[in-house]
């Protein structure tokens, strides 16, 4: 694979969103707005979005669709960026710290908010992409940053506040109740996971990992040890990673076996096409990238071809998987292919910009096309 910077590249400075449709098309943000319908090898430039903008967030539902998040505002376009108008009349006097998208109803969405001088979040929802808003009760949350809202993807009208505790609602927001009961004195939550198939929950605290069934409310204490990243692979095996251990679940999370001690990951990518199949990035060991056919079981070095590039570990290696296709980069080291799932490895950097690369995306079309975020691209 030979990498093309494409000579009418529009933008210079870093990229801050990459959406990959399903159509093929791809949009990128980066100080303005560009979409290619041929794979990055010409670019349109759309309209800027608004000055200030933060965060864009693509409709899941229509692509023509995005939402601007700024300091003191939310905005959309119905037409690629074309035109821009505000969404937020009636809450423009608020500070939105989250939007959240229900998957599942085209066109709702909630914000959690504050005002100045107010010690307590508010909610609101649209039902009409952010036309109209009206409050929802929401839980006394105080003015936590780190306050998140969780749709369940099987019923949307389940939802989890997570702040310190948690909250439920099975009714879209009216009415709320405590939801973290039976855990240790002084669990704090901070994630919170639900799974899609089951609805089981399971939650990261400052105690340790917990499991509660659906509607139950009652939570059962998993582990003492505080994971820092979750992987389900399928509805029974979990794989999970503390600072210098990579542990597995054979059913549901109940129990725990550590399968990768003193290993230092960095993080867990499971293949989308097959369960069976995780790899890990690991600093710790002789090799940087290990891997798993038998979910999470046995792990092998699959590094082979990678000991001439030195890689800085205090940067997040980025990892794309899609079956046998893999693209590993880091640092200044560039980028490498493996098309066997790892047993080889190529470097296929030609023409490719010498920016750290910061970003991997695979084409879910076509896993042979691979997308590439750098510093200051």
């Amino acid at each position: 694979m030979i990498w093309v910077l494409s000579d009418v590249k529009p933008w210079s400075g870093s990229i801050s969103l990459v959406d990959v449709r399903p159509d093929g098309s791809l949009l990128v943000h980066a100080g303005g707005l560009y979409k290619s319908i041929d794979r990055g090898g010409s670019w349109t430039t759309l309209s800027p979005p608004p000055e200030g903008t933060r965060r864009l967030i693509p409709s899941r539902h229509d692509s023509r669709v995005l939402f601007a998040l700024s300091n003191d505002s939310i905005m959309r376009t119905d037409n690629e960026s074309a035109e821009w108008r505000r969404i937020d009349e009636g809450i423009s006097n608020y500070t939105v710290t989250q939007i959240a998208v229900d998957g599942a109803r085209p066109g709702r969405l909630y914000v959690l908010a504050y005002r100045l001088n107010e010690q307590h979040r508010h909610m609101f929802r649209s039902t009409d992409y952010g036309d109209t808003w009206s409050e929802v009760p929401c839980p006394e949350l105080g003015l936590s940053w780190n306050a998140l809202l969780r749709i369940d993807p099987r019923y949307s009208n389940r939802m989890y506040l997570v702040s310190g505790t948690i909250w439920v609602t099975v009714d879209a927001g009216a009415t709320w109740e405590e939801f973290l009961t039976g855990t240790e004195p002084g669990t704090e939550a901070s994630d919170l996971v639900v799974d899609p198939l089951s609805g089981r929950l399971l939650a990261a605290s400052s105690t340790g990992l917990y499991l509660s069934e659906t509607g139950s409310g009652r939570w059962s204490k998993i582990s003492d040890k505080v994971f820092e990243q979750l992987a389900r692979l399928d509805e029974d095996t979990l794989l999970a990673r503390s600072a210098a251990t990579i542990y597995r679940s054979s059913d549901g999370g109940t129990s725990w076996e550590e399968v990768l001690g003193g290993s230092d990951p960095r993080q867990i990518v499971g293949d989308p096409q097959n369960e069976a199949v995780a790899y890990a990035v690991v600093s710790a060991g002789s090799s940087w990238l290990l891997k798993t056919t038998d979910g999470g079981r046995k792990w092998q070095e699959t590094a082979f071809g990678l000991s001439g590039f030195g890689y800085d570990m205090n940067w997040m290696i980025p990892l794309a998987v899609s079956g046998r296709f893999l693209y590993f980069g880091a640092g200044g080291s560039g980028i490498l292919r493996s098309t066997d799932g790892g047993s080889s490895w190529h470097p296929i950097n030609e023409g490719r910009s010498p920016a750290v690369p910061v970003a991997l995306a695979v084409d879910p079309n076509n896993p042979e096309v691979v997308y590439l975020g750098t510093q200051g691209s």
